[in-house]
Order: structure tokens, then sequence, then C-alpha cells
């Protein structure tokens, strides 16, 4: 009784700073998915393609920001792409700070959400990829010979399909990228990790984990309940389906 009644009064004393940690939270997830979703699907395409000057580029693309630590790009962003950039402006910060990157450097918000981004890409793009594998290829030639052009037999035919059997997978990334947020809060970002911190330096109360690990799981159910009611919905026509 004693422990609810703490973890209670931890949601009672720092609602506020949890809700904006949340906020943020959701909104790094909402962004780099959505992002990166939209990058990924010129890079599916091009990991299918026969071109090989298309597909070694895409394939070097996924195999380096999935092969390497979400926590270790986050980092490389944040730190790498400023010093990067100095460099190309000979070391005058001046300069730099006039430049059109200076946005982008001096918020952390915004670092973090293209090393999510990229992160993004390359997972749902193999995603991706996989749908597109799965399309039939009579259906393809059934099309292409009925004179459908290539680019509508990829709109209208291919990628609604590929799409369709890639949902269970992306929905899975956007859940994955919920939880990696709690690594935004290593560079400053007052994500839910980040509030968790920093009321824990505070308070020295470890209540502070616990109620950011609550937050963490019922967040976690509703998106997990809320993608199995659509995959339902969007595969309701199919046979078998509930």
């Amino acid at each position: 009784m004693t422990f609810f009644s703490t973890l209670a009064g931890m949601y009672g004393e720092h609602w506020r700073e949890l809700l904006n940690g949340l906020w943020l939270a959701l909104a790094l997830v909402a962004a780099s998915c959505g992002l990166g979703f939209l990058a990924a699907l010129p890079i599916s395409l091009a990991c299918s393609s026969e071109n090989s000057w298309l597909r070694w580029p895409a394939q070097a693309f996924s195999v380096v920001f999935r092969g390497s630590p979400l926590y270790v790009q986050v980092f490389l962003v944040y730190f790498g792409l400023p010093a990067a950039l100095l460099e190309l402006y000979g070391g005058n910060v001046g300069a730099l700070r006039q430049s059109m990157w200076w946005p982008l450097l001096s918020s952390p918000f915004l670092l973090v959400l293209v090393a999510f981004t990229l992160n993004n890409a390359a997972y749902m793009a193999e995603d991706l990829r996989g749908g597109l594998q799965s399309v039939p290829r009579g259906l393809q030639e059934a099309a292409l010979a009925q004179g459908m052009g290539y680019w509508p037999l990829q709109r209208r035919i291919v990628l609604p399909l590929a799409f369709r059997q890639a949902l269970p997978s992306l929905f899975n990334e956007v859940i994955f990228t919920f939880k990696a947020t709690a690594i935004a809060s290593t560079v400053t970002l007052l994500d839910l990790m980040g509030v968790g911190n920093r009321i824990f330096s505070r308070t020295y109360d470890v209540t502070a984990y616990i109620a950011i690990a609550v937050i963490y799981l019922i967040v976690v159910a509703i998106m997990a309940r809320l993608f199995g009611y659509l995959e339902r919905h969007l595969s309701r026509h199919l046979p078998g389906a509930a």
C-alpha cells in the first residue's frame, strides 16, 4: 500500500514534467516514423531494383544503419555532424552560425530526429522490401501485359499490396522507436527518460523510474491495441480475416 501511495505521490507531484516528457517522446516517434517511412519508399524500390547503380547504394545504406546501434548513430549525428560542418567552414564558428545549417545544429531535438529518421528509414525499407517481394510476379506481368506503365503499376498495385504485407512489421517499428526514445535523454533531450533522470537527480527516489516504466508500458499497450485494430480493419476483406 505504501508503494502505491509513493507512486501516486510521484505522479501527483511531477505530472506536468512527465506529461511534457511523454509529449516530446511521442512527437519524436511521429516525426521520425513519418519521415522515415517517406524515405523508406524509394530506398525499398532501389533495393529491389535490377539496376545495380540504384541497388548497391540503397543496400549499403540499409546495412550501415541496421548494422550499427541506434545509440551510436545518435552520438555520431549529435556530435559528429556539427564537427564535420565546422570543419567544412574552416573552423569559423561565426560563419557556421550564419549558415543554413545553424537551425538544425542549434536544436537537440532536430539532431536526434535526423538520427532516428535515418535509422527508421533503413528498417522500414527492409520491411517494405519484404512486402515487395511478396507481391506475385504473375500479377505484375499481367498488369504490364495490359499496357500499364512501370510507375502506375508500382503506385496502384505493387506498393499497396507490399504496404499491407509489411504493415505488422511497420507497426513493430513504431513501438520499437517509442521505447528507443529513452536514448534521446543521453544527449540532453528531456524526453520521458530524461525527465525521469532529472526527477531522480533531485529526489534520489527510484520510484521515478518505476513511474516512467509504467507510462512506457501503458503507451506500448495502447499502441499494440490500436495497431492490432488497424491491421484487422485493413485486412477485413481477406479470406479468413476476423
